[in-house]
């Protein structure tokens, strides 16, 4: 009996531990294979045309949260919820990041599905692939918006690559391939991971969130159509 109880308690502190999730959904479809392709449509991202919405998508926190609150976890998770419902694309339309009342990364999002990917991919990929195969570059930016007296340093590792201020950018190449760690910090930590390709592009806006005292560094890897117009744009001026 004692180890009746106990076996369930575990379980109760393991499910506690997990990201709560959500959903609603107004259409049903076949389910996707395990390994079956889902894209990602961040918040700069339009709606693509033509898309058959499934349904939505919370992904938040019990309370009890501590572990797969990266937003790469995050987002393998509504992957993997689309997939049960028989869609291929999420579109993401909320996304907060750790602060005081939460450790992780939170959001909501549209279940899609579409005829043809291959149609959203070059629209939509979180990474460009250029013409240096000896190095992956990561374009940070910044523009002009909310918490511009509040400027923050951004490292890659233990690195410092970056100073966010409104309306500038930097180029950083990695000669390196592998997993690795932007973050900054200033009342709050955040943290973005990132799987480093050779030849690769990266694009992530930076910019500034509510908080208690000053403000906290808030990161996001955003399309690479859509960072690359972005990215132009704050270094044209």
């Amino acid at each position: 009996m004692r180890h009746l109880l106990i076996t369930i308690w575990a379980a109760a502190i393991l499910s506690g531990c997990s990201p709560k999730i959500t959903s609603s959904f107004t259409s049903h479809h076949t389910p996707l294979a395990k390994d079956a392709e889902v894209l990602v449509l961040d918040m700069a991202a339009p709606m693509p045309e033509n898309a058959g919405v499934i349904g939505q998508i919370k992904i938040g926190d019990t309370g009890f949260t501590t572990k797969n609150g990266n937003y790469a976890a995050v987002l393998n998770i509504a992957k993997d919820e689309a997939r049960k419902a028989g869609g291929n694309v999420v579109k993401i339309t909320e996304h907060k990041s750790p602060d005081m009342l939460s450790s992780m990364h939170r959001i909501k999002a549209v279940i899609l599905r579409v005829d043809d990917l291959s149609v959203l991919s070059d629209d939509i990929s979180d990474v460009e692939i250029s013409t240096h195969p000896d190095y992956a570059v990561i374009y940070f930016y910044r523009e002009s918006g909310a918490g511009a007296l509040v400027s923050y340093d951004v490292y890659v590792g233990d690195t410092k690559v970056y100073r966010s201020r409104p309306n500038t950018n930097a180029e950083v190449k990695l000669y390196e391939e592998g997993d690795v760690e932007v973050w900054a910090k200033t009342e709050a930590k955040e943290v973005l991971p990132l799987t480093i390709r050779k030849g690769s592009d990266y694009f992530v806006r930076t910019s500034v969130s509510a908080g208690i005292m000053i403000g906290r560094p808030r990161m996001e890897i955003v399309s690479a159509k859509a960072g690359r117009e972005e990215y132009e744009s704050v270094k044209d001026k």
